[in-house]
């Protein structure tokens, strides 16, 4: 169960009315339409909606177990515009738990999906500080048992029309109410003077929560004033600037008058403190921010962040992060812009340039190409916190990653481009992890405009070349390759070895993820001996790394692990725990190819553990899907199964469709090799519609391989001999040779069943000479064991016996005890063929006993062939 809804609050008082009625709404059977009800409360700013719609979620939120959600659409935000339908939607999905990286680009995609996520579900929703109703129309799920909470300055009447919404006006407090807030709040009772000061007080500031709060507020650190102090004091404030004071019920009135209170009873210091902190571009600060802002050092600065949380003009919503209202966050700016002492530029600067830093450092342990030699900032900070590892330096980015593309966007509006390229190039780490894609695609689009704006080759290069990452990651392959081919040829024109190291490195991923793996393994190398020449580690690294993909995907395993025993130790002494993870699961897969169980698992097992400490959820459902294959490789199906499904789980949570397809697709195989033949086929269907949807060919044809064997397991030899067909010509089409080998040897399977035993041998005599130029002793292994099979029915008994020992030889070099238990029952019928019983019936015991150790589905047929034999 997902729930984001912030903390409920002591600010809220009674408002038993309107509590009653959004309850009424919420529970009434069939509310709305599809039944889903919606709450729209309006009215003036700081009357307490949103503390209202969070009170009002908490106690309801029994009623609606499945979500409880809440976005901040930024309506009525100082200097940040509303937030878009696309954004809402992307925040509401990845709160969900889909992996930003995957979210649709359109938001009617996205639209779509949210929609999807919520059927039949009992969600709460609330969607808080909304600039008009056409903000939240795609945000309100289609059907379920739903309750929405809509808060906003106007009137929603559309979301009335259309949607049969509840219109909840909020007013003023009632003055019983504020008096019951404000005596809560103060820590005090009211009586004699303190009652008549106390109401009067209220009515000054107009009874808004907020503003009585912060009044209340003021009293708590100083018990030895009173009420009527409070009040002499109030009524000589005279700074009534803020732009709440037009609804106030009269000029006298108003919320900025309890702002300018609270203003002016700090220190000059803290009031300093207070008008910088209203430059952050964004919403959040921590004291290492604060300390860049004001220039103060790191106790002082959490010493004031402290003070103003103290006296509610701070809100604290995570431990040592602090969040400043939004009218008090206007109110500060102009008392910054009215400020003579020009700290507004200097603050701001300074603001940057920690940003520029820190998330340098960061970067550097999760980054994927190496960057050139920091540029130097203006202020450098003196404070930065410690990030001693990717751990630290991915939650640092996490927290911050809102907070830094605020700075990106308001250094862009005020035409800084320095500070735009910079902080991009610094945040693309980021940007690739947690997307969403289609952002940061413009994030880096405009970095490279900044830059070729500045002259900058050096920012417009990398700026390039992170565009290209993100390009290759939503599958743009062709756009990809001609943003990468102009980083390269600017890189080269400028002198730029680095640069173009890493645009090499990256075109050869894209040559990779488009089948050309010869052009593939050229690019890596090349980029390798750039990188050497400019001594970067990290790109020797992360070239090694793709190289060792290549060498995996053109079958020469050695080489592949050859490649990876030097990449790790260079990404371990870079602390580069996202190379690693990375290089841990190319590992495991190859030593798995080579047989190496023990070793594949103990590297997958250990690139899990590092995913899942930097909370990459694909990564992990990655190396836990390979997990699975180094299981049914090694024939514990039981075991394949519960990692695929693993995997599969997280992929649906993330909306990683092609992840999907191929869990899906080895779920199928599996399920088929234990005998749960239905849920195989169900698994493959599936597998197969996602893959023509994808345009994924390879998994089409993987798809139609397991599919085959499946119908031929269920006895429908015609489906499964069209299916491995079809399997074949993709292979073909495609240069996947293995695939090739796989669809013949399975094709002599089910041939050799149907009694055409020409037609079987033919299959499994092309199928041998692929295996053996590839090097794929397994797959020779299984291609063996069923030729032998055939000859033996062909009455070839001796060539069918020395086929099954080599098989066997093969199938215990690469440790596979599922091919080792067919050799065995095939030597154990080649000898009951030759009358020697007492060999068979030993030779199919050891074969029975593998099988059932690995919950094959094969032990039912040699059980039967023991069976006949005693």
């Amino acid at each position: 169960m997902t729930d984001t809804l912030p903390v409920d609050t002591a600010v809220f008082t009674d408002r038993e009315a309107e509590l009653r009625r959004i309850t009424r709404v919420a529970l009434e059977p069939g509310a709305g339409l599809g039944g889903v009800a919606i709450v729209a409360i309006d009215g003036m700013p700081a009357v307490g909606k949103t503390t209202l719609a969070v009170h009002a979620a908490h106690t309801l939120a029994k009623d609606f177990p499945d979500r409880r959600l809440f976005v901040d659409l930024l309506g009525y935000s100082p200097g940040v515009q509303p937030v878009t339908v696309t954004d809402a939607l992307a925040a509401l999905l990845t709160s969900d738990g889909v992996d930003p990286r995957h979210l649709p680009a359109s938001q009617s995609g996205r639209s779509a999906l949210w929609r999807d996520r919520m059927a039949g579900k009992k969600v709460l929703l609330v969607l808080d500080n909304a600039a008009r109703a056409d903000q939240v129309v795609d945000l309100i799920p289609g059907t379920g048992r739903c309750l929405v909470l809509v808060t906003g300055r106007p009137r929603m009447d559309l979301l009335r029309v259309r949607h049969g919404a509840t219109i909840l006006a909020l007013d003023i407090l009632p003055e019983a109410e504020a008096l019951k807030l404000f005596a809560r709040l103060a820590g005090r009772p009211l009586t004699g003077p303190d009652e008549a000061a106390a109401r009067e007080l209220i009515g000054l500031c107009g009874r808004l929560p907020l503003a009585v709060a912060l009044l209340a507020a003021r009293l708590q650190p100083e018990p030895w004033a009173t009420v009527p102090d409070l009040l002499r004091a109030f009524r000589e404030t005279h700074d009534r600037v803020s732009a709440i004071d037009t609804h106030a019920p009269s000029a006298e009135t108003g919320v900025a008058a309890a702002f300018d209170l609270s203003y002016r009873s700090l220190s000059d210091r803290l009031r300093r403190v207070l008008r910088q902190l209203s430059l952050h571009p964004g919403t959040e600060v921590d004291p290492h921010a604060t300390a860049a802002l004001t220039g103060l050092p790191l106790d002082d600065a959490a010493e004031a962040l402290d003070r103003l949380y103290t006296v509610r003009l701070l809100d604290q919503p995570a431990q040592g992060r602090y969040r400043m209202h939004d009218l008090i966050h206007e109110f500060g700016q102009r008392l910054a812009a009215d400020d003579p002492t020009g700290e507004q530029e200097d603050a701001l600067a300074r603001l940057l340039d920690f940003y520029q830093h820190t998330a340098a450092i960061a970067g550097g342990y999760v980054e994927r190409v190496p960057r050139h030699r920091p540029r130097p900032v203006r202020h450098f900070p003196t404070a930065v916190p410690d990030i001693p590892d990717a751990e630290h330096a991915v939650a640092w980015l996490r927290a911050e990653n809102a907070g830094l593309r605020t700075c990106i966007d308001d250094a862009a509006a005020r035409h800084d481009y320095q500070q735009v390229v910079a902080l991009t190039a610094a945040i693309a780490p980021a940007l690739r992890m947690w997307g969403p894609w289609d952002t940061a695609a413009r994030y880096h689009k405009a970095a490279a405009a900044a830059a070729r704006d500045l002259r900058d080759t050096l920012g417009e290069g990398t700026a390039l070349n992170h565009l290209g990452i993100i390009q290759r990651l939503v599958g743009d392959f062709l756009g990809s390759t001609v943003t990468l081919e102009q980083a390269r040829t600017q890189a080269v024109a400028s002198g730029d070895l680095l640069g173009e190291a890493n645009a090499v490195h990256l075109l050869g991923s894209v040559l990779q993820a488009t089948a050309r793996y010869p052009e593939a393994q050229r690019a890596q190398e090349h980029a390798l001996a750039l990188y050497h020449a400019v001594g970067s580690p990290l790109g020797e690294a992360n070239a090694l790394s793709e190289l060792a993909a290549v060498r995996y995907l053109l079958d020469d395993y050695q080489g592949s692990v050859e490649a990876l025993d030097k990449a790790l130790p260079l990404y371990r002494s870079l602390n580069n725990q996202v190379g690693e993870a990375a290089a841990l699961n190319y590992l495991g897969a190859a030593r798995r190819l080579l047989g190496d169980y023990p070793g594949a698992s103990q590297a997958l097992e250990r690139a899990m553990l590092l995913w899942h400490t930097l909370g990459d959820r694909t990564g992990e459902a990655d190396a836990l899907s390979l997990l699975g294959n180094v299981h049914r490789f090694g024939s514990d199906f039981v075991g394949a199964a519960q990692a695929f499904e693993g995997a599969l789980e997280v992929f649906q949570v993330v909306g990683d469709l092609r992840g999907q397809a191929n869990s899906l697709g080895l779920l199928g195989d599996v399920r088929g090799s234990i005998g749960r033949h239905p849920e195989a086929v169900q698994a493959l269907d599936s597998a197969l519609a996602l893959c023509r949807a994808l345009g994924s060919r390879l998994g089409e044809a993987n798809s139609l391989n397991y599919l085959g064997l499946v119908r031929n397991a269920q006895h429908d030899h015609t489906a499964a001999i069209d299916a491995l067909e079809q399997a074949l010509a993709i292979y073909r089409d495609i240069g996947g040779r293995l695939g090739e080998a796989n669809a013949l040897r399975d094709l002599g399977l089910v041939r050799h069943t149907t009694g055409a035993l020409t037609s079987a041998a033919e299959s499994l005599g092309q199928a041998l000479p692929i295996y053996r130029d590839i090097g794929d002793q397994l797959g020779e292994a299984t291609a063996l064991n069923r030729l032998s099979m055939l000859r033996r029915d062909l009455g070839e008994v001796d060539q069918a016996s020395t086929g099954h020992h080599r098989a066997l030889q093969l199938a215990r070099a690469r440790r596979n005890p599922l091919e080792e238990a067919r050799a065995l029952e095939g030597l154990g019928m080649c000898a009951l063929r030759n009358g020697d019983v007492a060999v068979a019936r030993q030779r199919l015991r050891e074969s029975l006993s593998i099988l059932r150790r690995t919950g094959a589905a094969d032990q039912t047929r040699v059980a039967a062939s023991l069976d006949q034999l005693r």
